[in-house]
């Protein structure tokens, strides 16, 4: 690296720092430094703005890099972590990270020793320093989950800040079915046909994106569709959940009394052995027994010499209770049967219970093992029916969507059991107490309920085309909410079409021409008017005797030629070259805004990005786009000719032609008044020789030749009038020429081009927006036939 360039990256790396102290900064001030959920608050924002950065950067520094395109995929979740401390991390900081530790159990410490962003800090800080140094953290912890979750993994990362600079980040990923994962993000578009079933149940779904990859939903039809046709041939899962302390490891020794090993599952006794298992426990058949533990995996594999397991093809599996309910999610959905256990004494009491029946509580072949702990009796199955049925419409009423008449869970079948007293019977199964402890504890009704569902192949089939059809369910009833989402984000994209392009191109139009009427078309009416005023003043200082007396027509026509030259149109003819390149301004304003919000919504970290259907809207926009730019004036588009309103203004207001009528009109004049008083001299005359007395004749005589004088000054004040009311409808004529001049060069090279992106824009909104509530009316109509119980013809 050259000297320049390490300058250059170096400066690059304090702009950086600086701007992370401002953040901090800025956020500390606007919430109170002494209130803890504002102090939160701040760490919130703060690591929201490094999430969305991280996601950024990974997006556009490593998804289509060529260093990483030949890379091979990453193999595991460790691979994840390694590309974070490496390649990441070195992008960031220029360095990579210092030490690297896992439980390999989906918790991953990473240790950063000499951190960047503490390197000026204090080792030795008091308290408020320290919390500040959190908020430090807040954007770095932000820049990791967004860098993970671009890379498809779900995560939490904190942060340990005791021991400055020295920077700790712990990342805990959380377990995803990757099915339903997959389904989550391609479901929106999914599209719901009725197909033709070999065994009674089959649903097709098919994705509507442009990619060739089969969507997510139709690869979960198809897999549990190859469920269905199996017909129980493959293992049957039963799975056992419950809360800590409900006894569930206890009834899974019970169901298994056969075998010869008393605690094939060990119990948790207190809180910490609770918190820190996390196995799934999986118990199969084998001829002997074993018990080996997959630390990666998270799984605990036992095998047993048990007959109805070997008979029956069946697995039980054990779920931890700390595990993340994803997690659990993944196991019930993959089971035919599950018992969840709860305390008899406070049934469905506990958060992991209530999550459970809110998620799983349609579920077939759900059954609920109420264990009465503690004690030695079992709680009377009729107070607990009414209790937990109670329960159940308490649990389930707030679950109410406007996608799924979900109707309000009212009957689970429920088992009293007792874990203690079916322990203490199969301490000594020969013993002549065994029959009537193993029947009162329960353990055989549910166990008989657990066997009735695979103790046939029609009943294993039954029981897995249920769990098909449940799992397809509730599959299209998250396609179903994401295709309301995506309804939502078109409807919302539909009004900002509306309201920020087209009304805002209205608006905008309204603004340029009325600042072209208001300001730049006045100075053309002032000029003008300020030459009328001045030839007006001209005309009062000359009557007809001026006129005679001033040289006659050819006079007052220089005269008014050069009032002409002295008051004339040149500034106008300026001002209308700068008003046309004011609405060339404006077009360049208009397209750019245009171009940036149709841009804003073409973004990933836009909403039209979550789903398939709104991303082809974001592929239609792009095209759009494309159109835009080949339109605009940077793009060699057309603009408004900077001369049209110059030369309008130079060749529309001529009045030399009125300047010569009115010096012809003005001889014209001159000469009626000599001969008028020619004629009333030569009558006067006349009339003398014919015997009229002197002293009538040349009275009468000056008389007629006064009339004659007034009435020549009359019809000179009228040509005067008529030409002053020529120049004014001239100016009329020539500024509304100028508004139809300018109104049709912003329509030709504005709002016709405008408008046209902008209905595009809209047909293809109204498209999607179609297609997506298609989608949807399909979907429920899956959704009902499911609820209905009939079979997809």
């Amino acid at each position: 690296m050259s000297a320049d360039l390490a300058t250059t990256k170096y400066v690059c790396d304090s702009a950086m720092d600086l701007l992370m102290i401002e953040m901090v900064a800025i956020l500390s001030k606007t919430h109170s430094e002494t209130d803890g959920e504002d102090r939160e608050a701040a760490y919130a924002k703060l690591e929201l703005l490094g999430y969305r950065v991280g996601m950024g950067l990974v997006e556009s520094n490593f998804a289509n890099s060529r260093a990483t395109r030949d890379k091979p995929r990453f193999a595991d979740n460790l691979d994840i972590i390694k590309f974070i401390c490496k390649d990441f991390w070195l992008l960031l900081f220029n360095k990579q990270i210092d030490n690297l530790k896992t439980n390999h159990r989906g918790v991953y410490v990473l240790t950063d020793n000499n951190f960047r962003w503490f390197v000026r800090m204090a080792a030795d800080i008091p308290t408020d320093t320290a919390q500040l140094a959190v908020l430090h953290t807040a954007f770095p912890c932000g820049l990791i989950r967004g860098a993970l979750s671009n890379l498809g993994v779900s995560s939490i990362v904190l942060a340990d800040v005791t021991n400055l600079p020295q920077c700790t980040f712990q990342i805990k990923f959380r377990l995803i079915c990757r099915l339903y994962d997959e389904i989550q993000r391609e479901r929106a578009t999914a599209r719901v046909t009725k197909a033709s079933v070999q065994f009674g149940f089959r649903a097709s779904l098919t994705g509507t994106s442009t990619s060739s990859q089969p969507s997510a939903i139709a690869i979960a039809a198809d897999r549990l569709h190859a469920l269905t046709l199996q017909q129980g041939a493959q293992s049957s899962f039963k799975t056992v959940v419950g809360d800590t302390f409900t006894g569930k490891e206890a009834f899974v020794n019970a169901i298994l009394e056969n075998s010869q090993v008393n605690e094939i599952v060990a119990e948790k006794k207190t809180l910490s052995d609770a918190f820190n298992d996390l196995d799934f426990v999986r118990v199969s058949y084998a001829p002997t027994y074993s018990s080996q533990s997959l630390v990666e995996e998270n799984i605990v594999n036992v095998k047993l010499g048990l007959d109805w397991l070997q008979n029956y093809n069946t697995d039980v599996v054990l779920i931890p209770s700390v595990a993340p309910f994803s997690a659990v999610s993944t196991a019930v959905a993959e089971s035919d049967l599950t018992i969840l256990v709860t305390n008899a004494n406070a049934p469905l009491s506990t958060k992991l219970d209530s999550e459970f029946i809110e998620k799983f509580g349609q579920k077939p072949n759900l059954l609920i093992a109420a264990n009465s702990i503690d004690t030695n009796e079992v709680t009377p199955t009729s107070d607990l029916n009414a209790y937990i049925t109670a329960r159940l419409k308490e649990i389930s009423a707030p679950a109410f969507t406007s996608v799924a008449s979900s109707p309000i869970i009212t009957k689970i079948p429920v088992f009293p059991i007792n874990t203690t007293i079916a322990h203490n019977a199969l301490q000594d199964p020969s013993a002549p107490s065994f029959t009537e402890k193993w029947t009162r504890s329960g353990i055989q009704d549910i166990k008989s309920k657990i066997l009735s569902t695979i103790h046939t192949e029609i009943a294993r089939t039954a029981a897995q085309t249920a769990n098909a059809r449940y799992a397809i369910r509730e599959s299209a009833i998250l396609a179903s909410l994401d295709a309301e989402n995506a309804i939502e984000v078109l409807d919302a994209v539909k009004r900002r079409v509306h309201g920020a392009l087209a009304k805002g191109l209205a608006a905008e139009q309204d603004r340029l021409r009325r600042g072209f009427l208001e300001t730049d078309l006045i100075s053309v009416g002032d000029r003008v008017r300020n030459l009328v005023t001045s030839v007006r003043k001209y005309f009062e200082g000359i009557g007809i005797s001026g006129l005679i007396v001033g040289g006659g027509g050819s006079a007052v026509a220089a005269e008014v030629g050069e009032k002409m030259n002295l008051h004339g149109l040149e500034g106008a003819e300026f001002r209308m070259t700068y008003a046309v390149g004011k609405l060339n301004e404006g077009l360049y304003t208009l397209y750019s805004r245009t171009r940036a919000e149709l841009a804003s919504f073409a973004e990933n970290s836009h909403a039209l990005s979550a789903f398939a259907v709104t991303k082809g809207l974001q592929a239609d926009i792009g095209r759009i786009i494309d159109i835009l730019d080949k339109q605009a004036p940077s793009g060699n588009g057309v603009q408004v000719d900077v001369l049209v309103l110059k030369n309008l203004v130079a060749n529309g207001f001529k009045i030399e032609d009125e300047i010569e009528k009115l010096q012809n009109k003005a001889d014209s004049a001159i000469r009626s008044l000599f001969s008028s008083q020619v004629f009333f001299i030569v009558a006067g005359v006349f009339a003398t020789y014919l015997g009229v007395p002197w002293a009538i004749s040349i009275p009468s005589t000056g008389s007629f030749m006064t009339a004659g004088v007034g009435f020549a000054g009359l019809r000179w004040r009228s040509v005067q009038d008529q030409f002053l009311s020529r120049i004014s409808q001239e100016q009329k004529t020539l500024e509304s020429r100028l508004i139809d001049t300018y109104d049709r060069e912003f329509t030709r090279v504005v709002a016709d081009p405008l408008s046209s992106i902008v209905n595009m824009l809209d047909n293809a909104v109204e498209k999607r927006l179609s297609e997506a509530k298609e989608t949807k009316a399909q979907i429920d109509a899956l959704i009902k036939d499911l609820e209905d119980g009939s079979q997809l013809e």
